[in-house]
C-alpha cells in the first residue's frame, strides 16, 4: 500500500509540472510566474518531506483539491478513491470501493474501455473532459488525466479528475453573451462603429 501511495504521489506532483497545457488551473485567468511555480513546488516538497513516509503520501492524496481514484486495469473496478473524489460524486467514505468505472460513466462503455486501453498502452494519457454520474444521478463535468502504475503484477490506473463545472458555466455564459451581442449587431438597421478613444 505504501508503494502504491508513493507512486501515486510522485505521479500527482509531477502531472501538473509537465507544461502549461497539463496544468488545469481552477481560475483560467490566473497565470503563475515561473518564480511562483518554483516557490509553490519547493514549499510543497518541504511539507511532504517533513512527514513520515506513508503519512506523507496520504497527505498529498487526501489534501488535494482534485479527485484521485485507482482503477484495476483488468476488471475496471475502483480500488481506492480520495475524499475529494467521493465528495465530488456524493458518495460516503469507502462507498466507491468495488464499484466499476462503468457505474460512473454516463457515456458508452466502449468509450470508457478505449480510454483505459490508451492508458495501458501509452502509460500516461490526458483523457480530457468527461462527465461522471453522481450518486443522485446528476452529472459532474471533469477534466481527467490517468497514468499507469504497475504493482504486484497488476496494472492499476491512477486517475486525477478536476471539477470543471464552474468553468463550463462561465463558458456557457460567455457564449450566450456573445450570441446576444451578435444578434443586436446583425439585426440593427443603423450603422454600428467601435472606436477606442
Amino acid at each position: 500500500r505504501v508503494a502504491i501511495l508513493a507512486e501515486l504521489a510522485v505521479f500527482f506532483t509531477s502531472c501538473f509540472k509537465v507544461g502549461k497545457e497539463s496544468r488545469m488551473s481552477l481560475n483560467p485567468s490566473h497565470k503563475r510566474s515561473t518564480k511562483e511555480e518554483l516557490h509553490a513546488s519547493a514549499s510543497l516538497r518541504m511539507l511532504i518531506d517533513s512527514l513520515p513516509s506513508e503519512g506523507r503520501y496520504r497527505a498529498v492524496v487526501e489534501q488535494t483539491a482534485d479527485g484521485i481514484f485507482l482503477i484495476d486495469g483488468a476488471t475496471k473496478s475502483i480500488l481506492e478513491a480520495n475524499a475529494r473524489f467521493e465528495e465530488l460524486l456524493g458518495y460516503g467514505r469507502g462507498e466507491l470501493h468495488g464499484m466499476t468505472l462503468y457505474d460512473l460513466v454516463p457515456h458508452d462503455r466502449e468509450g470508457a474501455r478505449a480510454n483505459v486501453d490508451r492508458v495501458l498502452e501509452q502509460k500516461s494519457y490526458h483523457v480530457g473532459e468527461r462527465s461522471y454520474r453522481r450518486k443522485d444521478g446528476s452529472l459532474v463535468d471533469t477534466e481527467v488525466s490517468a497514468s499507469l502504475i504497475e504493482h504486484d503484477d497488476k496494472e492499476i490506473l491512477c486517475c486525477v479528475a478536476r471539477d470543471i463545472t464552474e468553468r463550463k458555466r462561465a463558458e456557457e455564459r460567455l457564449r450566450e453573451s456573445e450570441e446576444g451581442h451578435r444578434a443586436v449587431v446583425e439585426q440593427s438597421v443603423e450603422g454600428i462603429y467601435l472606436f477606442n478613444p
